[in-house]
């Protein structure tokens, strides 16, 4: 799967005139890993995408499907799932450091 990795943040613009077959748009700044995809039915799905820091594997969570949730819906759904995944990288380091002092 291709993605476009532009400059440019999406806008709701972008997301209505997808078409079946376009690649994965992606958004940027502070809503990284924010991304969108139009399927063969030109059903419009916001996910997030993050690497896993437990397994250091790809995953992704469904957000909502356009036009049911808005760009700014999913932006502002988006916002838990970084926290949680910030955190989840924080809790990882300090179980490494808190085995390494251990022994």
């Amino acid at each position: 799967m291709a993605t476009v990795q532009g400059t440019k943040p999406l806008s709701s613009r972008t997301v209505e005139t997808m078409k079946p077959g376009d690649k994965i748009k992606a958004d940027t700044g502070e809503n990284i890993g924010l991304r969108v995809k139009c399927g063969a039915t030109g059903v419009k799905i916001f996910f997030y995408r993050y690497t896993s820091p437990i397994t250091s594997k790809l995953g992704q969570v469904k957000i909502g499907n356009f036009p049911a949730t808005s760009l700014a819906e999913a932006r502002l759904k988006l916002h838990p799932l970084l926290l949680n995944n910030h955190f989840r990288n924080h809790f990882r380091i300090d179980f490494q450091l808190l085995r390494l002092l251990q022994g």
